[in-house]
């Protein structure tokens, strides 16, 4: 379902979400994928994050192939291509082009994984501690709260409408994510009772099966929050809103102006209570943190058996 906000119409659509096709085509989704690298026994899970070219062209592959067509050599022509690298060579290739990629890797290798340093200052020493990667993100909670600047009271839950049981009747979410995992989490606020509007822009990639079962009991808008207009819109619907929820890598909002501090300001000034939910692929400690990251990648990494 999506919403034209200037207009106050709600129209009945099926958008295309698949901008650079790289769902829609078979060689280009296969951009993400995990196949053998150069290493026996070791694999690598490529991912185009919705733009493949970037992906393909880093192991030397045409970012268009029409003459390829069949799945089996699809598979096999990428595959060719990723076996020329071993996985550490593709994670430096990753990095660099800031790609979703990951090496596969067992449970018990994934918590080696290359260390990330903290340095913890005394008075008259700095001692730096050295913690392996996937160590620190097993050791961490699922989940954890915090409180935002400010000292605004507690805000009480809504009325309820229309005699509803549903526990978060009333409460508006705004979904600042796309793919799986945030959007799956708006969902359950959604099967709860909660009024879910998703914002996305309208120059960015999904992924359009996802839409009909993600999206469900939601409306959904576009707003481009780089122009004047989109940010005037957004930050509209910013003054009644209960609970933002934001999928992107840490820094992407803030970057905008709508990290969480950013809408502690705007809390404060409408003088309202905001909970501002992050969801994160690697969590938000070590150097992964701002890693680029999907379900897929994180079952991949993280592999337990």
């Amino acid at each position: 379902m999506s919403t034209d906000l200037s207009s106050d119409k709600t129209i009945l659509t099926v958008i295309d979400t698949d901008l650079l096709a790289a769902q829609s085509n078979g060689y280009r989704r296969m951009s993400a994928n995990l196949y053998k690298t150069k290493n026996p026994d070791e694999f690598f899970h490529i991912h185009g994050s919705l733009e493949a070219t970037t992906t393909l062209n880093m192991i030397g592959l045409e970012g268009q192939r029409p003459d390829l067509t069949d799945y089996e050599k699809i598979i096999k022509v990428i595959e060719n291509k990723v076996q020329q690298y071993t996985a550490a060579e593709l994670e430096e290739m990753n990095k660099e082009r800031r790609q979703a990629g990951v090496t596969a890797y067992k449970h018990e290798d994934f918590i080696k994984t290359p260390h990330v340093s903290f340095a913890v200052l005394y008075p008259n020493a700095t001692i730096r501690l050295i913690i392996p990667q996937g160590k620190l993100n097993v050791d961490e909670p699922a989940w954890k709260v915090t409180k935002l600047p400010g000292d605004l009271p507690p805000t009480p839950f809504p009325a309820r409408r229309n005699g509803s049981n549903k526990i978060l009747e009333g409460i508006k979410v705004l979904e600042m994510c796309r793919i799986i995992a945030g959007p799956t989490v708006t969902r359950i606020l959604a099967e709860y009772g909660a009024d879910v509007l998703k914002i996305t822009s309208p120059n960015l990639s999904d992924v359009p099966f996802f839409q009909v079962d993600g999206n469900m009991g939601k409306l959904t808008a576009d707003l481009d929050l780089k122009t004047e207009t989109g940010r005037k819109q957004f930050e509209k619907l910013l003054d009644d809103v209960d609970v933002i929820v934001d999928g992107y890598r840490p820094g992407a909002l803030d970057k905008l102006g709508y990290g969480a501090e950013a809408i502690a300001t705007l809390a404060k000034k409408r003088g309202k209570g905001i909970v501002y939910v992050n969801e994160n692929c690697f969590g938000y400690e070590g150097e992964w943190a701002g890693r680029a990251g999907w379900q897929q990648i994180a079952d991949c990494v993280s592999y337990q058996v």
